[in-house]
């Protein structure tokens, strides 16, 4: 290979003296109809597993959306109603966490985003079902923001504090990072390492990556660009969480028109409004939730071996064809042999190929 300025170039000797297949040029266009038939029907099948995936992606965000406005348990309050089960509702747990949150003094101060704020104005908001209370973030979680230790002190990195990125907070669970930190560059631990459980949303970046989550599955610190939600301290599931900012991610991704919503920062995100159901209903969701979307990635699986398989059979057709076992052999066509003898008796009248360009003057 030869090139310049960083792009490889195949050598014109070496594509001059390459041998390769020739077959009679009636069987040439035998194989050329043949080959474009079969991969227009392998294209309509690539079609259909396309359609099948946009399937699975919209049928993906109405169930987040159901899951969150409690219509994916619909029938499931209707046989546990909370008027007569006595179960706590979500207005009684926001109070319940908020009074907890109160009692540790975990109010005021950096990164505590007041729990003692005023009620949330559900004015502009969804109407929930019975039961179902608005609450944000900072009256239910710490909410922190991280920082970057200096990159210029040696001393501060590859320790053995997990650090994360916002890049790598992505839809995922986090049980490893790229990076790691030192106890001297974590600073507090009270306020920089986040325990597990706690629910990491990316707040700036372009493209996707603001407004992904993720949950941490070891405990980790995380730079400037990512809020800390420590659901783990609550008896909220994280997962649920989790799955409201994923639902609210794929919102206001389509509202903003490709997603020029504006930047996030520790402050805004603990005004996020969050609908929160009783425990026994979140429960529930997460089942529910678990068992779809186990079931569309096992739709998703298949349709990506399906591709793959598509992606095999065009290069096992090229290959037969380049094998002569694509189409039948013809005795009466023109041998190849012949053609190739009457193609070098023939002139060339090709110009060379001109290297460079000429300097103007």
């Amino acid at each position: 290979m030869s090139g310049s300025a960083g792009q490889l170039r195949v050598p014109v000797d070496y594509l001059r003296e390459s041998d390769f297949p020739l077959a009679p040029l009636a069987e040439q266009r035998r194989i050329v109809a043949r080959v474009d038939a079969l991969f227009a029907e392998i294209a309509e099948g690539e079609a259909a597993l396309d359609a099948a995936r946009k399937g699975l992606d919209t049928f993906r965000r109405a169930l987040l959306k159901a899951a969150v406005t409690g219509e994916l348990t619909k029938d499931w309050r209707a046989n546990n109603p909370v008027t007569e089960t006595g179960q706590e509702t979500g207005h009684s747990l926001l109070a319940r966490i908020r009074a907890e949150r109160a009692a540790k003094g975990q109010t005021k101060g950096r990164g505590k985003r007041a729990a003692d704020a005023p009620p949330l104005d559900t004015a502009a908001l969804p109407e929930l079902p019975e039961g179902w209370a608005w609450g944000t973030l900072g009256q239910l979680f710490v909410v922190t923001t991280g920082s970057t230790p200096s990159r210029s002190d040696p001393s501060l990195w590859n320790g053995e504090i997990p650090w994360v990125s916002s890049g790598e907070v992505a839809f995922c669970r986090i049980r490893s990072t790229h990076e790691t930190i030192s106890r001297a560059g974590l600073g507090n631990a009270d306020t920089r390492l986040n325990p597990v459980g706690t629910v990491l949303l990316a707040m700036i970046g372009e493209g996707k990556t603001r407004g992904q989550c993720a949950i941490l599955d070891v405990a980790a610190a995380n730079n400037q660009n990512a809020a800390a939600i420590r659901v783990s301290a609550t008896p909220i599931p994280p997962e649920f969480v989790y799955h409201v900012l994923e639902e609210r991610y794929f919102r206001s991704r389509r509202e903003s028109q490709g997603g020029n919503q504006p930047a996030l920062n520790g402050g805004k995100v603990a005004e996020m409004a969050i609908p929160l159901p009783a425990l026994s209903e979140i429960a529930e969701i997460l089942r529910r939730l678990s068992d779809a979307m186990s079931a569309a990635g096992d739709t998703l699986a298949m349709l990506d071996a399906e591709a793959a398989d598509a992606a095999r059979l065009k290069q096992s057709i090229l290959k037969s064809a380049f094998e002569g076992r694509l189409v039948p052999q013809d005795p009466a066509d023109e041998p190849a042999s012949a053609m190739l003898t009457r193609l070098r008796a023939t002139p060339s009248t090709a110009k060379p190929a001109r290297r460079g360009r000429r300097a103007k003057s």
